[in-house]
């Protein structure tokens, strides 16, 4: 199938999604715990995922579908929203940007190196962000008296009783620090 008529088209849907990306992006900044734009972020790079897959825009498919996972993680819970993660989807939004605007000019994306934040991407995914930044909580684990210890990367804290009922209340009730 011949693209070449659509890009127009695609260009300036993607151009959207990005600037719409940006938005919740800024807001999510401020706001991590709000589902709402969790599920906004989500839905745009699921979209540009989907778009530069039909046109054959391989690169910006493999970035949004690297992006899409760490959303998905964060949505479920699975992956904590830290500066780094946010950090990360600034620079996804910021490099498909720049192969739009590429797509644009040229008609193709051009060879992008983005190798890094692939890596990140993923890193976060399966869960090794934590060596970006020492002082990301890392999870917790119960110790023999059944207290609750956080471990953040090389430091380890004990709990008091009030702060330990109160993490455990949250994540009763779906919250995720």
């Amino acid at each position: 199938m011949d693209t070449n008529q659509y890009i127009n088209m695609f260009v300036d849907e993607a151009m959207e999604n990005l600037k719409n990306l940006n938005q919740l992006l800024l807001q999510l900044e401020m706001n991590k715990s709000d589902a709402s734009l969790l599920n906004g972020i989500f839905r745009i790079i699921h979209t540009l995922k989907g778009m530069s897959s039909t046109m054959g825009f391989e690169q910006m498919a493999e970035l949004t579908h690297a992006a899409e996972d760490v959303m998905q993680e964060v949505k479920n819970g699975k992956t904590v929203l830290n500066e780094h993660l946010i950090n990360c989807l600034f620079l996804t939004m910021d490099t498909l940007e720049n192969h739009v605007k590429e797509i644009l000019n040229n008609g193709n994306e051009g060879i992008k190196n983005y190798d890094e934040l692939l890596r990140d991407l993923r890193e976060i995914v399966e869960n090794k962000e934590s060596s970006k930044n020492g002082s990301e909580f890392n999870g917790g684990i119960e110790n023999k008296e059944g207290s609750i210890v956080l471990n953040s990367s090389d430091k380890i804290m004990q709990l008091d009783t009030y702060v330990e009922n109160a993490i455990k209340k949250a994540h009763e009730m779906g919250f995720y620090v």
